[in-house]
């Protein structure tokens, strides 16, 4: 990541790598939905000015990765034949949505969702940057509820912005099959990401 000042944070060089030392913040509890869309808006403000975008790899990467997981022979055994080849559906649709689109990709955060929000002093603050890619606004504003999209203070593609949300979750859902003997919560999560796809595709 390059040296740019994000928030709190001033990333250093070490060792041929970039580090970030956060203060220590006591989170306040949840954040509103106009405090997040106004953080967001700043931090991709602050994102921009990064002086080499190319350092950053692009958004559908991380899709392509889920894509590839389906193919894993330990997969198959938790998910159906017909759940993987929606996954797969959904994964490939996102995709096409993401590389096909003519406007140059912005600087994101990548996943901002609620659990990479803390609130300092009454306001939003993302924290977890080292999902920093490239990619349309739509794709930072799917990972976050409707309340957030209509106050963040840019036109957006709701045809994009819908598919990336459908794309997410069919990636979520891969990780979590893919991860399943982490953690108890991970089963959950699978199946209530896979219902969402099923809800939007099936």
């Amino acid at each position: 990541m390059p040296p740019i000042e994000i928030g709190l944070a001033q990333p250093v060089s070490m060792a041929g790598q970039w580090v970030t030392f956060w203060h220590y913040v006591a989170d306040e509890g949840t954040a509103t939905a106009a405090s997040i869309a106004a953080a967001l808006d700043a931090l991709h403000a602050g994102l921009a000015k990064a002086p080499d975008h190319s350092t950053f790899p692009p958004c559908w990467n991380r899709l392509k990765t889920a894509a590839d997981l389906l193919d894993d022979p330990q997969l198959p055994g938790r998910v159906a034949v017909s759940d993987r080849a929606l996954l797969g559906r959904a994964l490939d649709d996102g995709i096409a949505a993401l590389t096909s689109l003519s406007d140059p990709p912005r600087v994101l955060h990548g996943s901002p969702h609620r659990f990479n929000i803390l609130v300092m002093d009454g306001e939003a603050v993302f924290i977890d940057f080292e999902t920093v890619e490239l990619g349309p606004l739509e794709w930072d504003l799917a990972h976050l509820d409707e309340e957030v999209v209509f106050l963040y203070p840019a036109d957006l593609d709701r045809d994009l912005l819908q598919r990336c949300r459908i794309a997410i979750s069919a990636a979520t859902s891969t990780w979590c099959w893919q991860g399943i003997d982490r953690g108890a919560d991970m089963r959950s999560h699978a199946e209530q990401h896979l219902e969402i796809v099923r809800q939007k595709l099936g």
